[in-house]
Parts: C-alpha cells; structure tokens; sequence
C-alpha cells in the first residue's frame, strides 16, 4: 500500500547547542543551497531537525507501516522553506505559523508557494492510497486545504482531523476528530494524537491486505482506545 503523509514543521528542533537558529530575515535573503553551504550553520535532515511530540509520534507510526511491507512517503509543511520532502537539509531555523496572524500565514504561504506545491504533487504523483494530512489549523490555512482536497485522486483516500466542514462536499475524504476528548481515551495529550492515529492504523493494517474504505480507515485509527479519566487538558 502506498501512503502519503503530510506532516508539519514543530517549534522543538534539534540543533548543536552553540548554533542560533536563523529568522526569517536571514531565511529570505539566502536561497536554500546558499544556507546547505554555510559553514557556521549545520543543515539537518528535515526528519531529523523536527523534534516534538507530534513529529516523534508520526516517525514511529512510519517506521512500524514500512515494517508491515508499506511504501510510505512523508513531507514536511514548513513556515521557514515550504513543502519539503523529509530528507531534505534545512538549517535551524525559527519560524512558525502559530505565532503569526490569519493574514500572516496567508502572505507567508504565498510567498513560499506552499498550495501550489502541495497541489502539483497530488496531480503529478502516481496516486496514493491514503493521503495522511497530519496538520493543524495554521498549517491546513497555509495548504488551502479546501482547494488541496480537490486534488486528492478519487481512487485516494485524504484524512484530516477537525475539518468536518471542510470534507462534506469529498466523497473519499473523511476528518477524524484528534481533540482533548479523544486525547484522553488514548491516553495522551492533543498535540501527540494524530501520531497515535498513524500507530494504531500501522498496527491494523498489518492484519489488513486489501484497502480500507473510508469507514475502515477511521476504525483503525481509533482501534485502541482507553477508558482513561481525570486526564489533563492540553491545547493544541
């Protein structure tokens, strides 16, 4: 099976302690081969460079599918350099879209081509069978993710979480609730869930050889749930 999954850059990077990350202003004035090229900044497979609990959780949730025999690709959404495939090299950077504006994400997007990209992939690519959108709500802004969906193959199947609006009108997309409700029947926190998801659809596709419809998909991701309460609340 073939799954594509969209992933998005994390404030927790790892870096040398005795680097700075770069802003904006320096990101801007460089082409990226510029940046590989310097010698007082490390470039760090994207992979690599992203470190929080979301990101942690989506590489094992790849590592166990390719274990199961599935070809899995995966791409980063980043505020700093784009659409980026995940072995592709960055320098450490300190760019984010959940600290900028509506109209912020939107100038910065553009100005990265983030949906163009996005799109283009979808419609030169051989078609997926899941596409795995892992993205927040400034990240699916940044995508277009209205526009992005109609780019999804009809013979692939598109998640998203939280964008029940947003899928009524796509036959083979379908959201998946990833909020403080679900987060603590797995017992986790929000920003961790949507690798849980990928975990648990890694674990249930092992057992599974055909592909899943729609309503599969969303039992497998939610086929190991608990009974956890008293859980803390965390925000996403």
């Amino acid at each position: 099976m073939r799954i594509l999954v969209i992933d998005q850059c994390s404030k927790q990077k790892e870096y040398p302690d005795n680097v700075s990350p770069l802003g904006t202003d320096v990101l801007d004035a460089h082409s990226l081969d510029e940046l590989q090229a310097r010698d007082d900044t490390p470039a760090i497979e994207a992979r690599e460079l992203y470190t929080g609990r979301q990101q942690r959780k989506i590489t094992e949730g790849i590592r166990m599918l390719e274990q199961g025999g599935h070809e899995v690709e995966r791409y980063f959404i980043s505020a700093g350099f784009g659409f980026v495939e995940d072995t592709e090299r960055l320098p450490p950077y300190d760019v984010t879209f959940a600290e900028m504006s509506d109209a912020e994400i939107d100038e910065r997007a553009e100005q990265l081509g983030i949906a163009d990209d996005v799109q283009a992939f979808l419609e030169t690519e051989l078609p997926y069978d899941i596409v795995y959108f892992a993205l927040g709500k400034d990240y699916y802004r940044s995508i277009n993710l209205e526009a992005t969906l109609r780019r999804v193959p009809d013979e692939s199947i598109g998640l998203v979480f939280n964008q029940d609006d947003d899928v009524e009108q796509f036959s083979n997309v379908v959201s998946l609730s990833a909020r403080n409700e679900e987060a603590k029947q797995f017992e986790t926190i929000v920003v961790a869930l949507k690798g849980e998801y990928l975990k648990n659809l890694a674990r249930s596709l092992a057992r599974s050889q055909p592909v899943p419809n729609k309503s599969e998909i969303v039992d497998y991701c939610t086929s190991k749930k608990s009974s956890q309460v008293g859980f803390t609340n965390f925000n996403e």
